[in-house]
């Protein structure tokens, strides 16, 4: 069925009715077959230059509620969404890639595939924890969790998502010369790419994401001047000193992702 699915978008053509029509009664039957392997056909679907044009098939034969349930209750839950409209993008941005001969990683792909479920658990939680560096992790680790009951997510692959989500906070909100370390981490282009992709729909910065893109075309000396112009902005953001005294240094929880 999932091989019917993938010659469908690679190839173009439709699948006879015929033929198609018992996928929606034996579709669960992929609930048999091992994890290892749906993982090797989930990356035969998305990365291999037809991944738009895979998620559009699955989702009309039914077949993403037996691969990936979660994923396939979120966009369910919420048709037509901007994470739906991030999620088609992104694909059609790694189809670019595999065409033009450039490295994809499942890394990025499962940050794709689920955005919408992490971002649901996240937002299943107090407003004012959303932010937290601990709220976001535990999303991505009990997302990752759901998708591991029906296919096998190596380990390296999960805890690259988890680092891309982690550095979300730190690429939105810049703080200095620390914003210097974040562009030497070995997640920061996956991270940077999803900030772009999320700036796009108006989910992050379309400012802070130019800032990122300027930092790393500039020369070393500029970084610094950028950085130290961060520094500035959060002094004058902090207002004046307190009449009769120093001004008071803010507390920030040491969850805090920012």
């Amino acid at each position: 069925m999932l091989r019917a699915a993938r010659f469908e978008a690679k190839l173009g053509f439709a699948i006879d009715p015929a033929t198609a029509e018992p996928i929606e009664h034996l579709r669960d039957l992929l609930g048999g077959v091992p994890p290892a392997r749906l993982f090797d056909e989930t990356l035969k679907l998305f990365l291999t230059g037809h991944g738009a044009r895979s998620f559009e098939v699955l989702r009309r034969r039914g077949l993403l509620a037996a691969l990936l349930p979660s994923v396939d209750e979120y966009f369910c839950d919420h048709p037509g969404s901007l994470v739906e409209k991030l999620l088609v993008r992104g694909l059609e941005n790694t189809d670019s890639r595999v065409l033009a001969d450039k490295p994809v990683t499942p890394t990025f792909l499962f940050a794709l595939l689920l955005y919408g479920p992490i971002a649901a658990i996240i937002e299943s939680t107090p407003t004012e924890r959303w932010h937290e560096l601990s709220t976001i992790l535990d999303a991505c680790d009990q997302a990752a969790r759901e998708v591991q009951s029906h296919i096998s997510l190596p380990k390296r692959f999960s805890l690259g998502m988890r680092e891309m989500f982690a550095l979300q906070p730190r690429l939105e909100h810049p703080r200095g010369r620390r914003a210097l370390r974040v562009i030497e981490h070995p997640r920061f282009r996956a991270a940077y790419d999803l900030l772009l992709l999320r700036a796009e729909f108006g989910m992050a910065s379309q400012e802070m994401a130019d800032w990122w893109t300027r930092l790393q075309e500039v020369s070393v000396e500029e970084r610094g001047r950028m950085a130290d112009s961060l520094t500035g902005q959060a002094q004058r953001m902090d207002g004046p000193p307190r009449r009769g005294g120093r001004r008071r240094r803010r507390r920030r929880g040491p969850s805090s992702p920012a």
